[in-house]
């Protein structure tokens, strides 16, 4: 793999210093914690099945809804923003536009799922729309980084994000919260959720709103506050069939009204209306011979309206419907399975015009766990009806030299079909475009102990095919290499809990050779969190580098955030919610011509009842 560039001087010293701390912090706990088991988190992600995360080759993180609580009234991205391999840009504060880049991918290169659901948008140059999904409705986050075209097709080259909401696991339990914050923040949460020896369910409501702050750094526009208002609704119903089988219908629904000043009128009020709508029907049937069939149909569909229209503003409509088979055999050491798979996607650009694509696919994988040596491979082969065929792979082998360390390497393969937007729209559109592509290559090291983890990966990714605007029209013309490595770890130590991440990465176009606009080269996580008389303290330090924008001839200075959180349990069934963000009231900037949040704060109560 090719060397990765020198840090420069001035922004060694952070990231130095979170190093130190964390790997200190790893020390103190291998030593005092190395007799105690840590429990193995089931993850689904890396190759849609179920695996222990111990035994999962790929880079894969989980987030917890304890962690979500503790964003207050952020936004998804401020969630993920907090693991190592990810950055966000956003025009303005929460319900602004926001775009979600993994190891320096723009977002359209991570596909994105709520309960199973692809919620991939075909408006513009596609991607999941990050500011559209609430977050209090989801209850764990699972991240993959790195392609993953060899299992989920078309639109995994730099990653794949799962969302799931919330599913009845115990008897009857309803819960309510409200909760109040700076810049009038509201928001408020209901539903209950519960289960028996056959039926499982859950159904939850949430409203959000803020009056926000004046997002334009220009004077140019008009410097009213630009709030948002969000209504969202999710349930789930599962049914347990006799010998072992499972029926399940999951729905999950947004509406975001948003605030924004317009370039092509910045005196105006505008708002951008968003929907998104998510729905499955999953049948699964686990066998005592290690056998396990599911089959799925389910949809999605998103809208996004701008009022009053700009000149060049379109009001987009796209749908996704899916059909999954898939099934897997286990036998002692060894794990396969193969899929076949087929979506549909209909886009209209609303009274202009309307299109639909078909793409089907079949897949089959293989897993090896045997003493020292783990090793997985993918293969793919998916049918476009406008491109013809596409075949992608994977391979990852992980060697263990002890107990605690193990080794590992990989390669793989990934596409990205152009967005329906991007091929036929009047203004920009070409439908010669062709699917980008990428080739990947990646090294990761791993200790697990007790308490204790520390992962260092190191990565490359060459994009081809990428699409430029030359003379107002797209074209396939241009390249890039994502290059970086990623060092995180988490360490407990009595009642204190460290977790710390930090990235060196270099997303270069190979044209210009220069930095990819709105990412980073450095950036450093850091938290600390314990509990004392009841309380559950913590504190969460980010540390970015310079931004580049506009070709490098426009940077945004790095800056570092310190965010402090606390929670009681001030009754048997009231849990009492705080977070202070942006403590120090640091001038920071996410993007170049608008405002970041100044400090703010949160307090909510939830009640939800314990038996």
């Amino acid at each position: 793999m090719t060397a990765l560039y020198r840090t420069p001087r001035r922004e060694r010293g952070a990231a130095a210093w979170v190093l130190g701390v964390g790997i200190c912090a790893f020390e103190v706990s291998a030593q005092t914690l190395a007799d105690t088991p840590i429990s193995d988190t089931i993850v689904v992600t890396a190759n849609r099945i179920a695996q222990p995360l111990s035994q999962v080759l790929a880079d894969v993180s989980v987030i917890e809804r304890s962690e979500i609580e503790q964003a207050g009234a952020g936004a998804l991205a401020d969630v993920l923003e907090r693991l190592g391999g990810i950055q966000f840009t956003r025009s303005g504060g929460a319900g602004a536009h926001t775009q979600v880049f993994v190891r320096g991918a723009e977002a359209r290169f991570t596909a994105v799922f709520i309960d199973g659901v692809r919620v991939d948008s075909q408006a513009f140059l596609g991607g999941a729309n990050w500011q559209n999904m609430p977050l209090s409705q989801i209850e764990r986050i699972e991240i993959l980084r790195g392609p993953a075209a060899a299992v989920y097709g078309s639109d995994a080259v730099a990653g794949v994000i799962q969302i799931f909401t919330r599913q009845g696991t115990t008897k009857f339990r309803p819960f309510v919260s409200a909760g109040w914050g700076s810049y009038q923040t509201r928001q408020s949460d209901a539903g209950f959720s519960g289960s028996n020896a056959w039926l499982d369910y859950s159904l939850s409501v949430s409203k959000q709103s803020s009056q926000g702050f004046n997002a334009r750094k220009s004077s140019a526009f008009n410097p009213d506050a630009d709030g948002f208002d969000q209504h969202s609704i999710t349930g789930r119903l599962g049914l347990s069939l006799p010998n072992e089988q499972r029926l399940e219908l999951t729905l999950a629904q947004n509406f975001l009204d948003a605030q924004y000043d317009s370039d092509d009128q910045p005196q105006s009020d505008h708002h951008a209306l968003y929907t998104l709508q998510a729905v499955a029907l999953n049948w699964q049937w686990h066998r005592h011979d290690g056998q396990t069939s599911q089959v799925s149909v389910s949809t999605s569909s998103d809208s996004d309206e701008t009022r009053p229209h700009d000149s060049a503003d379109f009001t987009t409509w796209g749908q996704r419907t899916n059909w999954l088979m898939q099934h897997q055999y286990r036998a002692g050491e060894h794990q396969f399975s193969g899929l076949l798979e087929q979506r549909q996607e209909q886009f209209q650009l609303v009274d202009v015009l309307q299109t639909t694509t078909t793409q089907t696919a079949a897949a089959l994988g293989y897993g090896l766990a045997r003493h020292a040596h783990t090793l997985q491979a993918n293969v793919r082969h998916d049918r476009q009806s406008q491109f013809g065929s596409k075949n992608t792979g994977n391979l990852a082998y992980g060697y263990a030299l002890n107990s605690q360390w193990r080794v590992s390497a990989s390669m793989a393969s990934a596409f990205r079909v152009p967005s329906l937007y991007a091929r036929f729209s009047p203004i920009e559109g070409n439908p010669k475009l062709r699917p980008e592509t990428a080739r990947h290559q990646e090294l990761g090291l791993r200790y697990q102990q007790a308490h204790t983890e520390l992962g260092l990966v190191a990565y490359q990714t060459d994009l081809r095919n990428l699409f430029q605007s030359i003379d107002n029209r797209f074209e396939s013309t241009a390249k890039a290499e994502l290059k970086g490595a990623s060092l995180s770890g988490q360490t407990q130590w009595r009642k204190a809990q460290l977790r710390f991440s930090w990235d060196v990465q270099n997303p270069r176009d190979l044209q210009t050779h220069t930095t990819l606009a709105g990412r980073a080269r450095h950036f450093a996580n850091l938290s600390l969190q314990t509990q004392t008389q009841g309380w559950t303290w913590g504190t969460e330090l980010r540390l970015v580098g310079q931004t580049f924008y506009n070709r490098a001839t426009h940077t945004l200075p790095g800056y570092g955030l310190l965010h402090v959180f606390a929670n009681k349990q001030v009754h048997k069934d009231w849990h009492l919610q705080t977070r202070i963000s942006n403590l120090a009231n640091h001038a920071y900037g996410v993007s170049p011509n608008f405002n970041a949040p100044a400090r703010s704060i949160f307090v909510g109560l939830k009640w939800a009842p314990s038996s």
